[in-house]
């Protein structure tokens, strides 16, 4: 019953996201470009294959396209996948690190930045959040971790006006049918300041 409640309100929050694609990008008059990357990972060797994580990408990547409100030839909106042979680039760490941290440098005042992550997610001992991707030999390797706390540290150099994190993951939030989800407190420690 989990499975199905939980694909349920899964598709309920996308639906949601969608739809409110249009009305972010018209929340400000003056925003005048949106920098946008879509990350989905399926299967990043964990072992634990998902199913919609790619496809949520995708249409996240579309739905900020569609959206009106946003300068389209200014505009810059990416989407890496794993499960997509035309997808620029595979998604590492280093690679979403590089793309991202791109995005938000050219982004300045008006703009807004979006980053959508759609994977595995896990936290370690220390109570450190991460995401899941490809890179290492499973998600215990370094290499396959790309930390919450280097998206917020790329964020905070960015001067877009606006900045948008989704993370649809394990980890990413409050506790749904026993799932051990990040408190409050971990994602207020996640995205603070340094």
């Amino acid at each position: 019953m989990f499975k199905r409640s939980g694909a349920m309100l899964h598709m309920a929050f996308l639906a949601a996201l969608l739809a409110a694609a249009p009305v972010l990008a018209r929340a400000g008059e003056d925003l005048k470009r949106v920098h946008a990357l879509g990350v989905g990972l399926a299967d990043p060797g964990t072992g634990h294959k998902l199913d919609s994580t790619t496809r949520d990408a995708a249409m996240v990547a579309e739905a900020f396209e569609q959206a009106s409100g946003y300068d389209p030839e200014a505009s810059r909106i990416v989407k890496l996948v794993d499960d997509d042979p035309d997808s620029p680039a595979r998604p590492t760490p280093d690679e979403i690190r590089r793309r991202l941290a791109a995005m938000a440098g050219e982004a300045g005042e008006g703009d807004r930045v979006v980053f959508y992550f759609s994977g595995h997610g896990d936290k370690d001992g220390d109570g450190r959040s991460f995401l899941v991707c490809h890179g290492g030999r499973d998600k215990e390797d370094p290499r396959s971790r790309l930390p919450l706390s280097d998206v917020r540290s790329i964020l905070a150099e960015s001067g877009a006006e606006s900045k948008l994190v989704i993370v649809d993951a394990c980890h990413s939030g409050g506790k749904a049918g026993g799932a051990n989800g990040l408190t409050p407190e971990e994602i207020s420690r996640a995205f603070a300041p340094e």
